[in-house]
């Protein structure tokens, strides 16, 4: 007879785990869209009714964080670029000054595309760019000094 291997059985069992994991988020994702379509629909008929019940409220379904869409507007400029690097400060420190800046100015943050490697990116992007103008604009004299 022929033993069972712990780290098989292991691995099998974790998977079953996700599988049934997943599918019950998949029941939940389509229950919550099932609800939401039902729920406007009834908002719509109470709202075209009169308002003679008024004790009727329309509970908002819960949304889930797939139906999210991803930010797209860049806050990292070249301006801002070069003065982050003047100052020496991190990429993760820059993440943190950005976000609370934009905040403050009355933005909403999730709006914005800011992670850390979008703003390392961002910012070797614009050194490479700076550099390359540099190199272009860069004429050596023509004569060579040796010493």
């Amino acid at each position: 007879m022929a033993g069972v291997d712990k780290k098989i059985a292991c691995s099998i069992k974790r998977r079953e785990e996700s599988k049934s994991k997943q599918s019950l988020q998949q029941n939940q994702a389509s229950s919550a869209l099932e609800y939401d379509e039902l729920g406007s629909s009834s908002e719509t008929e109470s709202q075209s009714s009169s308002s003679s019940s008024t004790s009727s409220l329309a509970i908002s379904p819960v949304v889930s964080s797939s139906n999210r869409k991803r930010a797209t507007l860049k806050v990292i400029t070249p301006e801002l670029s070069s003065t982050l690097d003047r100052t020496g400060i991190s990429h993760r420190s820059a993440l943190r000054i950005v976000s609370a800046t934009a905040a403050s100015l009355g933005h909403d943050p999730m709006e914005l595309v800011l992670n850390y490697e979008t703003v390392r990116t961002s910012r070797a992007t614009h050194r490479s760019g700076i550099a390359n103008e540099i190199k272009e604009k860069f004429q050596p004299s023509i004569y060579a000094i040796t010493i």
